[in-house]
């Protein structure tokens, strides 16, 4: 179960989210994450207002998936690795969204978050 936390962790660290908001008390809705997600990534990557259309749909897309994969039955680890295959194809998606040079900033937060993400979790 860490392991399945450590991962959603991560991937909600994205674009600054690092866990201000307690995930017990505050549940957001797949639309609520979709918007949040979208929005920081409008400021951060400078975005078109149709590549904010076409993002906002990504991320709901993930959002409601991943939401679907954290209910499902199974082992953390296979829900783990469900969970890791359907961000590789979130990221797939994205670059085709994207320009090059903001999915390179896309990635470059994200491995800034994913190391913020460890540090805290290790305290």
């Amino acid at each position: 179960m860490k392991k399945l936390f450590a991962i959603i962790a991560l991937f909600a660290a994205t674009f600054g989210y690092v866990g201000a908001q307690d995930a017990k008390s505050t549940t957001q809705t797949p639309e609520q994450e979709a918007q949040s997600l979208t929005d920081r990534m409008v400021k951060q990557l400078t975005l078109t207002e149709e590549q904010t259309t076409l993002v906002y749909r990504q991320n709901f897309e993930k959002a409601n998936q991943v939401a679907k994969l954290r209910q499902m039955e199974g082992t953390d680890e296979t829900k783990n690795k469900l969970i890791n295959d359907y961000y590789a194809v979130y990221e797939t998606n994205l670059k085709g969204v994207l320009t090059a040079d903001q999915f390179k900033k896309f990635l470059t937060q994200k491995e800034t978050n994913k190391k913020e993400a460890v540090k805290t979790m290790k305290n």
